[in-house]
């Protein structure tokens, strides 16, 4: 009998032993530090993924120089294509896979939300880039975000055009969170202050001409235009815009985007037909503050061009991730999380950073003008 016991106690012990490794719910402090990256690395918004993965490669050079907490920081990548269904398939892969101490994901709201529940169920320290006031009002605590949400920016967009003196509004919007959701609070905002809206269209994903929507534009007798789309779409507007002569020359109106409207790769795929937009934005490789002058020149020194909003808010998100690693003393989920909770200030290069109840956790955002293909910083709007 007190063979079998022994036995029995030998079993549990290897049990025991066995579940504080790598098959048990604790993370194994041990080897590199496993995060997952998951943006559009291929398809039609593939550009902004590069402009990703850059940012956040430039961090983890300068994170691994001295390590967190006496270990590399390993990333590894997997492709969502800026897709919901693929960025679903592509979270339940990476997870499923390895064994991950941490997850970022992409700048498209949609995304984001298509992968709540799971983020919410693994516990896992999560950043993302997106902006959707859905985001905002999360419960997710795990889930955390380097934007302000649409709500800001959206309002943001308002006190522009009441400053401007501005009448008589057309809307514009993207079908997806971003689109409906900012386009929502905009809409809101300029009826509350008494600004007529006198055209509010959405156009489709697969829309390539806007010129029918341009004319529309021109027909309600606007005296400023608030377009809201991904970069997929954002050139295409502005190049409708210029050529109905709507943002430029002696008939122009004031012209407004939101942040994908002043990003690098919108510009560049624009050309001239940017100048003289507005857009409320994350960020602008124009920023002459510190330390981002600094990491601006860094970026364009490493890759030969300027970040683009990815770049930078990708960059803050390892940066973070680490940084409450090395506070929590571990990387084990829950105190990660409770690290980056108790987050206050932390400065970036987007901007400062702290919790405050939701998962945003950007303190401030710019108002850009582009002049000249450049987006120049013209005031900064701190969150309230």
């Amino acid at each position: 009998m007190k063979k079998a016991i022994s036995i029995i106690l030998v079993c549990f012990m290897i049990f025991g032993l066995a579940a504080c490794g790598n098959g048990g719910n604790e993370p194994a402090e041990q080897g590199t530090i496993k995060i997952a990256v998951i943006d559009a690395f291929t398809g039609d918004k593939a550009v902004n993924g590069q402009y990703s993965k850059e940012g956040i490669e430039l961090a983890l050079a300068e994170i691994n120089e001295k390590g967190v907490l006496g270990r590399q920081v390993e990333l590894i990548y997997e492709d969502g294509q800026g897709k919901e269904t693929e960025t679903t398939n592509a979270y339940q892969k990476v997870i499923s896979e390895h064994e991950l101490d941490a997850v970022i994901l992409d700048k498209y709201s949609s995304d984001v939300l298509a992968v709540e529940q799971f983020v919410k169920e693994n516990g896992l320290p999560t950043f993302c880039q997106g902006s959707s006031i859905k985001i905002e009002a999360s419960d997710t605590s795990n889930l955390y975000s380097t934007r302000r949400s649409d709500a800001g920016a959206g309002g943001s967009v308002v006190a522009f055009i009441k400053e401007q003196g501005l009448k008589k509004v057309a809307i514009l919007h993207s079908p997806d969170a971003l689109g409906q959701s900012m386009g929502q609070v905009v809409v809101d905002g300029l009826t509350k202050a008494g600004i007529e809206v006198v055209s509010d269209q959405q156009f489709a994903n697969e829309d390539q001409n806007f010129t029918n929507y341009i004319a529309k534009v021109l027909a309600s007798g606007c005296d400023c235009f608030v377009a809201i789309a991904q970069t997929t779409h954002s050139a295409q507007i502005m190049i409708a815009a210029q050529e109905a002569g709507l943002s430029q020359g002696e008939n122009a109106i004031t012209c407004i985007g939101n942040s994908a409207f002043v990003q690098q790769s919108s510009i560049q795929n624009a050309l001239e037909a940017s100048n003289n937009w507005y857009a409320c934005t994350a960020f602008s490789p124009t920023i002459s503050m510190e330390p981002t002058a600094s990491w601006i020149k860094k970026y364009n020194d490493t890759y030969g061009r300027l970040p683009d909003m990815t770049s930078a808010c990708m960059y803050d998100s390892l940066k973070m991730l680490a940084n409450a690693m090395e506070t929590a003393g571990t990387t084990d989920p829950a105190k990660v999380n409770e690290a980056l909770h108790a987050m206050t200030d932390y400065r970036g290069v987007v901007a400062s950073y702290g919790y405050q109840g939701t998962p945003m956790l950007s303190k401030a955002e710019y108002v850009c003008h582009i002049e000249d293909q450049k987006s120049i910083v013209l005031q900064i709007v701190y969150a309230e």
